[in-house]
């Protein structure tokens, strides 16, 4: 007969293996919002930040049109916490600052929704369009120091945040533009999945990228 030790102790490591497995979480995958992009083969913190920051921007301007200031405050404070949060992937000094900055007017907005002062949610757009302006610069800057698959996630996280400051205010992309876009995503999507990329053709579409965002920012 089995000992009632044995049987516990059986039920205890089944109940871990349960736990555990429980707690595994699928590959993040830039294509759940960008169908153009590939997925990562393993857990990348910038695919869940970006894919998170997205998420709750979107959120946070649906309620506001909604009327429900209150649950939009509530969404542009989270918005505030992970851009903060996300200033500490960055090695540049100036980068974090920026970054750092944003995430107080963020929450500034957010008080401002919250007592009723916010009233047009171009408000909201256009700080949103700064937020992802400044990702986008800070991802260009990291992946010029960065090699294989971290520079090509880097890339990705930039041409994301690139477009979304330009569509977040409800504007199209130039033609111009989509054209860089595309092509950065395709040579990020060979270095993501372990390929190689001309090194000319690379720095000349990271030079473009970043013109770019420039030329987006100013119109």
């Amino acid at each position: 007969m089995i000992s009632t030790t044995k049987i516990a102790t059986a039920i205890a490591v089944l109940a871990m293996t349960s736990f555990v497995h429980g707690q595994e979480k699928p590959a993040p995958d830039f294509a759940d919002f960008d169908s153009k992009s590939v997925k990562t083969e393993k857990s990348e913190p910038i695919a869940f930040a970006t894919q998170g920051l997205h998420k709750i921007i979107e959120q946070s301007l649906t309620e506001f049109d909604e009327k429900a200031f209150e649950a939009s405050a509530d969404q542009i404070a989270k918005a505030s916490t992970m851009v903060s949060n996300k200033a500490g992937i960055f090695p540049q000094r100036d980068d974090r600052k920026k970054l750092k900055q944003d995430a107080r007017s963020l929450r500034s907005l957010a008080r401002e929704v919250r007592d009723g002062l916010a009233k047009d949610s171009k408000d909201l757009k256009q700080a949103y369009s700064e937020t992802n302006h400044l990702l986008a610069m800070h991802y260009i800057t990291s992946s010029e120091n960065a090699r294989s698959k971290a520079q090509g996630n880097f890339l990705l996280g930039a041409t994301h945040h690139a477009e979304q400051a330009v569509s977040v205010k409800g504007d199209k992309v130039s033609k111009a533009n989509r054209t860089v876009f595309e092509s950065v995503r395709k040579m990020a999507g060979k270095l993501v999945k372990g390929g190689k990329v001309d090194s000319d053709e690379l720095k000349s579409g990271i030079s473009d990228l970043t013109k770019a965002c420039e030329t987006n920012r100013a119109s």
